[in-house]
């Protein structure tokens, strides 16, 4: 169960981690407004901001999507070098930490009209199976559980 638990917390890092990625490309390489500008405004009220708002909002949205990324790789590598090794301070932290950034995203949703709102109900059910799968696994005595 710890691998399959595993497994499913890094296809949740991973989609993470695309996104995070994919919205800097999306503002840096392609010259592009933050997304969630793009949500609340039209090109022509986008057009219409003081430059510095703009750069403020660009600014920011480049600094938290490569944290994201950053959060996301980091995520990985304890997944597989602690939690899959069933260490407990890597659940509590992943946990902790996961279920954080899920909230924030819920509530940064909830800002921009809710727009994501399956995609913010889909990584929740994907962290909740990977927490309860690997949850399972190191909390339950395997032992105790063969022999009956």
């Amino acid at each position: 169960m710890i691998k399959v638990g595993s497994i499913v917390l890094t296809i949740w890092s991973t989609l993470n981690f695309l996104v995070g990625v994919g919205v800097l490309f999306y503002i840096v390489v392609f010259d592009n407004n933050a997304p969630a500008l793009q949500m609340l405004f039209s090109e022509n009220e986008i057009s219409n901001l003081n430059p510095r708002v703009l750069a403020a909002t660009n600014s920011i949205a480049i600094f938290l999507n490569a944290s994201i990324a950053s959060y996301c790789l980091l995520c990985i590598y304890i997944i597989w070098h602690g939690l899959y090794k069933k260490q407990k301070w890597s659940y509590y932290g992943l946990l902790l930490s996961m279920g954080l950034m899920q909230i924030g995203g819920y509530l940064s949703d909830s800002l921009l009209g809710n727009n994501n709102i399956l995609a913010m109900n889909i990584g929740l059910a994907i962290l909740v199976l990977g927490f309860a799968l690997s949850g399972y696994a190191i909390f339950t005595n395997e032992k105790e559980l063969k022999k009956i």
